[in-house]
């Protein structure tokens, strides 16, 4: 019984090691076109087995996006693009990433006026 203990202690600790949250978000909001653009920051050597699981888009703490994914786009980072025609200028947007093996990273920010 101890060596099947200590196997799964080894085993949580290696995927630990293994995993990673996002390192970084980055988001632009056009409020002309009422696009956000997102780009996720998450170093991985095999998109398919170790990625970016899922984004989750909210505007004033109300999730209104949910998008999953089976793979990275590449091995550095996950980018999407998003129409979110009610935003308004003041409003709120929150964004989560997930890695699918271990992790989370959210980003808010404040939609403002044209330049």
């Amino acid at each position: 019984m101890q060596k099947v203990k200590i196997f799964f202690v080894l085993l949580f600790f290696s995927l630990i090691s293994y995993s990673h949250s996002p390192s970084e978000i980055t988001a632009s909001f056009d409020i002309n076109t009422k696009m956000l653009y997102v780009s996720i920051e998450h170093s991985v050597k095999d998109v398919k087995s170790h990625f970016i699981k899922k984004i989750e888009i909210g505007i004033n703490d109300k999730t209104i996006i949910t998008q999953n994914y089976n793979k990275q786009q590449n091995e550095s980072n996950q980018q999407a693009a998003y129409l979110i025609p009610d935003a308004l200028v003041g409003d709120k947007i929150t964004i989560n990433a997930y890695c699918n093996i271990l992790g989370k990273k959210s980003f808010i920010f404040t939609v403002n006026s044209p330049e």
